[in-house]
């Protein structure tokens, strides 16, 4: 690919000849424009016509500042032709159409089941795309699944800015002058936002990168530094060690011709004189990675590393470090782009450059987690370009829009879902605790991947060490104290389950930090966790921070949990257990004798009448109101909340556990500074509960209840008629006379395709007229599905929340949750244990 601007006729699918000196100006005539199309092709003239209705959007600013629930009035779909016609050979455009849609390569493989049907533009927003749509398998319902993000080329100089408008790209190398406008508009107008560190670092970075010595220097007092962010692999890493640490220090030892050091290092230390800076920080190089203490010392404050330097750098392309930065001007190689299909000479086509950072090696490494949520100013080496992300915004670079436009979304995303989560530091509620953004992380870390499993706490160590703060009595095994058996509810997404995290062989690590079977922290996979919600405490969040409505899944804690060293160890008490449950139940519904910092107030009449009627006509529609449970929504209205002077701004059901208001904020101080001590928690987990024997088997098939067609499900779901109507679930529980009492969801995939191979080969015992697969349940708490909290003295339960466990040697580990009907669990036979999870 030559050193050209990418929308030259050499570099693009031209169907004519291209002339550069040709304005194009917003006010486009269509038929005049059509009229340029140098092919009698249908399809192209389709894609023009939805390109010249994309140009003609842009015009609309207010199309840039979105509300996140607004309906777009006229999103400009455009069917762009069936399958044959899109992927003909014989097309008057020579095949230009084809070539393009084939960049995208997801609808082309031949082992898939698919069916192609046909072709979508959409313009929804501003923010054009194109989809196609197909069959799949025996199905005969039509599917249609986004290809991806798509731009308009308009040559002249007349061309307007626009969400969906390309900037003029040169194929092999990145402006960074682009760049540093970027830069200079965030520190001028986003002020403390994106400014300020809000972590210190405690202890003071011992080594920096000098990329004018090209040597390791001791870290100026003070000084400004970029962080780099990228994957080892399995590429030779040139390391600091206290045998070269001497050596390192020499001018020239250092620098981008050094052949010893990673491509990717060079090509940073080549980068960043280029931005304006001097100094760079890099993990292999910046800490003497044979000294035990400064390693510690590095991996607890990673978090504060990465917040004060002034830029992280993310090489997200490639699988090692040898792939490089490509397209840094003299430095790199170049990178290459997607070919753009020109329609006209002066309006064209491409896909836009927006590769998914989760699809990266570097999105799928448990390490770069904490890099990226910290980091207040990222740029972004993914998919051939670049995109900068701050805490206000993110550009990119093939995106030609305004600076203050809502340019999209932020990058750190579930591994399994096309939806972006928004997380940064400024979005996790450091002010309280919000459990849905807590698990929202948790979900990221629990899909990445670690090269030893034994590291899992390390890479979350300095993340953990920052939710301390909204979660002030801590975290045992990383689950937070305050709300301990809600966090043990966490559930596997099945397919595909997860993969239980194992010792390596590498000696060097004790074989004791692969943590326990109940922490998420000892799986590896995808989680399931919208349910786990913070509705329960916080009151209409979905109103208050954008969140999406989920009934709140009230866990309400009837045991006594220690955790041991061993089987037999001393027990070692776990201080503040469901705190949160015991400022409900000490504090709900009172005006006065509140923590402090909480104040009582009364909902306005106008506003309860609004929003229980959204409540009421939502739970309708849906079943979020468990069909077991006695009590009526409308007869337990909660006409008031509480705020705390630090958060005005949020409402809550009932005061909960805030840095400062917690139970043990009136202890003497003595032993409240003891408290905030690290506490050291043993890794089995202890209580006395309740054991009983329940069969695994598949749920029965129940077609279009509750006005859900069961199509929908993922394979070997359906829905139960228990509990919420909204329960999707895998497997149910079944008594030994066969009956449904309750649902179990399994943590290993291959668990689960056991029940379904029992089911259908008659295998495993028989449970009245059903085979099922033997389990030991235990009781873990109570529970109920309710639209809102009600105060303790009215509050009931309808099932008990349960572990599926395997015992070895007396231990307890787990292979599932679930939940059991209250009428069945209370009345059936089981056994007191002392219950020691491993």
């Amino acid at each position: 690919m030559s050193n050209t601007d990418d929308n030259d006729h050499n570099n693009g699918l031209a169907l004519g000849h291209h002339d550069a000196n040709e304005k194009v100006t917003v006010d486009i005539i269509e038929e005049t424009e059509l009229s340029k199309l140098k092919s009698s092709c249908a399809v192209c003239k389709r894609l023009l016509q939805f390109a010249l209705n994309v140009v003609k959007r842009q015009a609309d600013t207010q199309l840039y500042k979105r509300d996140g629930g607004a309906q777009d009035p006229d999103p400009g779909d455009r069917e762009i032709g069936t399958a044959e016609e899109v992927l003909s050979d014989d097309a008057p455009c020579g095949g230009a159409h084809k070539a393009f849609f084939n960049t995208f390569r997801r609808f082309g493989d031949s082992s898939s089941r698919r069916r192609l049907v046909g072709f979508t533009a959409n313009n929804y927003f501003g923010r054009a795309s194109l989809s196609y749509s197909f069959y799949e398998d025996e199905d005969e319902r039509v599917w249609a699944s986004v290809l991806d993000d798509a731009v308009v080329t308009v040559r002249g100089e007349g061309a307007r800015q626009g969400l969906s408008i390309r900037r003029r790209m040169d194929g092999e190398y990145i402006d960074f002058g682009v760049v540093k406008q970027w830069r200079a508009y965030c520190e001028e107008n986003h002020g403390m936002e994106c400014s300020a560190a809000t972590l210190q670092l405690v202890t003071p970075l011992a080594w920096l990168i000098d990329t004018q010595r090209h040597c390791l220097v001791p870290a100026p007092p003070g000084a400004a530094y970029i962080a780099l962010s990228y994957v080892w692999g399995q590429t030779e890493i040139l390391r600091t060690t206290s045998d070269n640490l001497a050596a390192h220090q020499v001018d020239g030892t250092i620098g981008g011709s050094t052949k010893t050091i990673p491509q990717t290092i060079r090509d940073a230390i080549g980068l960043v004189p280029l931005l304006g800076e001097r100094y760079l920080w890099v993990d292999s190089l910046c800490i003497v990675q044979d000294d035990a203490e400064s390693l510690d010392s590095h991996i607890s404050q990673m978090a504060a590393i990465f917040e004060n330097a002034v830029l992280v750098i993310v090489a997200g392309d490639g699988t090692d470090a040898e792939y490089g930065l490509r397209g840094i001007p003299n430095v790199s190689k170049p990178r290459a782009l997607w070919p753009v299909l020109q329609l006209t000479d002066s309006i064209g086509i491409a896909r836009r450059q927006t590769q998914r950072i989760n699809s990266t090696t570097w999105g799928s490494r448990g390490w770069t987690v904490q890099e990226a949520l910290f980091a207040r100013r990222t740029l972004y080496f993914v998919g051939g370009s670049v995109r900068w992300s701050c805490r206000s915004t993110m550009y990119y670079e093939d995106v030609d829009a305004p600076l203050d436009a809502d340019h999209g979304w932020p990058l750190l995303e579930l591994g399994w879902s096309t939806r972006d989560i928004v997380l940064s530091l400024s979005s996790l509620n450091l002010a309280y605790p919000d459990l849905r953004k807590f698990f929202d992380l948790i979900s990221v870390y629990a899909c990445r991947k670690l090269t030893y499993d034994e590291d899992v706490f390390r890479a979350v160590a300095s993340t953990l060490a920052v939710l301390r703060q909204p979660f002030p009595s801590g975290f045992v095994h990383g689950l937070p104290v305050s709300f301990l058996e809600t966090s043990l509810l966490w559930r596997a997404s099945v397919p595909p389950g997860l993969r239980r995290r194992k010792p390596s062989s590498n000696p060097a690590l004790p074989q004791d930090l692969i943590p326990p079977s109940w922490t998420w922290a000892g799986w590896n996979g995808h989680l399931f966790l919208f349910f786990l919600s913070s509705e329960h405490y916080i009151k209409y969040p979905h109103t208050q921070s954008g969140n999406h409505y989920y009934a709140p899944y009230q866990a309400i804690p009837h045991l006594k949990w220690h955790t041991r060293t061993s089987k037999t160890a001393d027990p070692i008490p776990i201080p503040s257990q469901n705190e949160w449950y015991a400022f409900k139940t000490q504090y709900m519904g009172k005006e006065t004798g509140l923590p402090r910092g909480w104040t009582f107030h009364r909902e306005s009449p106008e506003t309860m009448q609004k929003f229980r009627a959204k409540r009421k006509d939502l739970c309708d529609q849906t079943g979020y109101i468990d069909p077991d449970c006695p009590v009526s929504y409308e007869a337990h209205p909660v006409d008031y909340f509480y705020t705390h002077e630090t958060i005005p701004e949020i409402k809550f059901w009932h005061p909960i556990p805030l840095s400062g208001s917690t139970m043990n904020s009136t202890w003497p101080a003595a032993a409240r500074d003891e408290l905030e001590k690290e506490h050291v928690h043993g890794r089995y987990l202890c209580a006395k509960t309740h054991t009983a024997r329940l069969w695994l088997s598949q749920p029965r098939h129940v077609p279009g209840r509750f006005g859900m067609d069961p199509v929908w499900l993922r394979p070997g779901a359906s829905i139960v008629g228990m509990f919420s109507s909204r329960l999707h679930v895998e497997t149910v529980l079944r008594d030994g006379e066969g009956r449904e009492v309750g649902e179990l969801s399994v943590d290993m995939e291959e668990d689960f395709r056991r029940v379904v191979q029992l089911a259908g080969e008659g295998d495993g015992d028989v449970v009245g007229s059903k085979m099922g697969l033997p389990c030991d349940i235990v009781a873990l708490s109570r529970g109920f599905d309710f639209p809102e909290p009600v105060a303790v003295e009215d509050e009931v339960y309808t099932f008990y929340n349960v572990l599926w466990v395997v015992w070895e040697d007396g231990i307890a580990y787990r292979k599932g949750v679930g939940r059991v009907k209250r009428d069945v669990w209370e009345g059936m036979e089981k056994k007191v244990v002392d219950l020691v999870l491993g």
